[in-house]
Order: structure tokens, then sequence, then C-alpha cells
């Protein structure tokens, strides 16, 4: 197993591809806590429960679809530049090759959820402060957020890498899961409450403290998403080590 992990990090670290996915995180978070703060008018954003919605939508959102397209990009790259076959040379044992490829990928989806998390939050009192608005948020707020959105997106990694697995095909499927997280949970959490509340995305947000059209308790989100992630993950595993790699 340590070759295995070894083998993964120098793959992260001898690629533009992990820096890459968090500068551009880095760029689109800042971008979007700056529409949203300065565009909600003063009287939205003095209020508690806005504050944490705009953090947690953002940092939430965008750090889920860069962990899910981290670990999608991380399993559908083998397949599209043919470097399954020195991993598996590296390590025939394929079921230890995929657990390397999750443990790696989780570990990025922490770095992730930390960007996304302290960006989001950090900048988002910034222009709080510019405005005159005081933060409503406790450090606890603050603790919850942070936590909760490392965790979401550790577990959006594992289902972008077990989707990945499933589906080989790069393309389709980092379109679908940029579909899926930005557009069709939207529409679900809006239009279908009741439903789209245990939708993943709806969960994870949960995890990081919104109240909105979710479910009110974290640790319940937490333990469903978790067992979301685990179960995708064990089928992935399944199929990953019985499937031919042609």
């Amino acid at each position: 197993m340590k070759r295995s992990l070894r083998a993964e990090a120098i793959k992260l670290t001898t690629t533009r591809t992990t820096a890459s996915i968090g500068l551009t995180l880095a760029g689109l978070t800042t971008a979007m806590i700056a529409v949203h703060m300065l565009g909600f008018p003063k009287t939205s954003l003095r209020l508690l429960a806005q504050q944490r919605s705009v953090m947690v939508d953002v940092g939430v959102n965008l750090g889920a679809l860069f962990a899910a397209l981290s670990g999608a990009i991380a399993m559908t790259s083998e397949f599209r530049y043919g470097t399954i076959r020195p991993t598996l040379l590296t390590e025939p044992d394929r079921r230890r090759a995929f657990v390397a490829k999750v443990i790696t990928q989780a570990i990025i989806g922490i770095g992730i959820g930390l960007i996304a998390a302290a960006i989001a939050a950090g900048f988002g009192n910034v222009l709080l402060h510019s405005r005159g608005i005081a933060t409503q948020l406790t450090l606890g707020d603050y603790a919850k957020y942070l936590a909760g959105t490392t965790a979401a997106c550790a577990l959006w990694s594992l289902i972008g890498v077990a989707i990945a697995t499933i589906n080989r095909k790069q393309a389709p499927v980092l379109v679908g899961l940029a579909i899926w997280i930005l557009f069709v949970e939207n529409l679900l959490r809006v239009g279908l409450p009741s439903i789209g509340k245990y939708t993943p995305m709806s969960l994870a947000q949960a995890i990081s403290g919104q109240t909105i059209n979710t479910l009110n308790n974290p640790l319940v989100a937490g333990a469903l998403l978790a067992a979301l992630a685990i179960t995708i993950s064990a089928a992935a595993q399944q199929l990953f080590t019985s499937r031919d790699i042609a």
C-alpha cells in the first residue's frame, strides 16, 4: 500500500493539474463571493441566515464541484493516457491501487475544501466590513463551516473517483458532474424541496451549516453522504478489479 500511495503522490506533485485546480478554485470562489456580498442589499446581508447561506452556497458548491472533478480527472486520465497500465504493473493488486487512488484524492478533497471555505469566509468578512455590515457568525459557526466543508469535499472527491471508474470517458463524466451539481440539484432543491434536501449537494451543504432547503441535522446529513460515497466507491472498486482495463 505504501508503494501505491507514494506513486499516487508523485503523480499529484509532478503534474500541473492539481495546482491548476487549486488556482482556478481560488479565483472562482473569490469572484463569486464578491458578486454575492456586493450584490445583495445591506438589509438582507445583516441577517445571520443570509451571511451563512452565501458563504455555504459559494464555498461548498464550488468546493464539492472541484473536489469531484479532481477525483474524476485523476481516474479518467489513467485510461485516457494509458498510464493505468504502468500503474497496475507497479501495483498488480487492483484493490490496493484503487484504495490508494481514493485515499490520495480524499486528501486533495480536504485541501480543496479548506481553500474554498477559507476564501469564502475570509474574503466574505472583508467585503461585509467594507460595506459597514457586522458579521453575525460566531467562531463556532466558522468552525462548523470549515469542518463541514472539508468533510463534504473529501466525500465528493470519492464520488468523483467512483463515477469515473464506472464511466471512463473523461468529457461526459466532467460535464455530467458539473451539470448535476450546478443545475440539477438546484432545480430539485427549489422545485421539489422534500426530495431535494436529500440530494448529495444538499447533504454537503447541511454538513456545513446550511439551514435553507436542507436537513437541519449535520450529523444525519454527514452519515447519509458518507453512506452514499462508500456505497458507490465499493461498487466502483468491484468493477475496477473485475473489468478489463483496455
